[in-house]
């Protein structure tokens, strides 16, 4: 998904929530933050943000994140089997997002599936730690390369 519909997406939850401002970092995870903590008495608020972000998702329909937005707000509204669906798009579109994978876990913590959260956080736990190691490794590996240019352009000036 490009920068822009990033924006797009918080732009919806702003304007939804009645912010006046979106940073420019905003993000689709940022969205997500937002719809988690919106007051479960704002009904009429919550129908809004869904109603907007279903718009963002027809503009990208395999955007792993705005599944997880919709589904975090089904799952607010309590409309567990359509935040299931979404929850389980999202899942088939990007299984090893760690952030998606703690969502789910929640979810199933909400739904009183306490082995299969487990499992979730477990499995969140696990990608987050591939990831971290995998941006370890790429850092080595720039680090190591720009050692080996540097020693080269030295030998060269000889």
């Amino acid at each position: 998904m490009s920068r822009i519909s990033h924006l797009a997406l918080a732009a919806v939850f702003a304007c939804a929530f009645g912010a006046s401002t979106v940073s420019i970092t905003a993000s689709a995870a940022e969205a997500h933050r937002v719809a988690i903590h919106v007051d479960e008495n704002d009904a009429a608020r919550m129908n809004m943000a869904l109603n907007n972000a279903q718009k963002a998702l027809a503009a990208d329909p395999d955007h792993a994140q705005a599944h997880t937005v919709i589904a975090t707000i089904y799952q607010q509204l309590r409309q567990y089997d359509e935040a299931e669906r979404h929850f389980r798009i999202a899942l088939g579109l990007t299984p090893n997002d760690s952030y998606l994978l703690m969502a789910w876990g929640n979810f199933l913590c909400d739904r009183n599936d306490y082995a299969g959260a487990a499992a979730q956080y477990q499995q969140a736990l696990s990608a987050a730690l591939l990831a971290l190691g995998q941006l370890e490794q790429r850092l080595f590996s720039t680090t190591l390369y720009r050692h080996q240019r540097q020693t080269i352009n030295l030998w060269q000036c000889l």
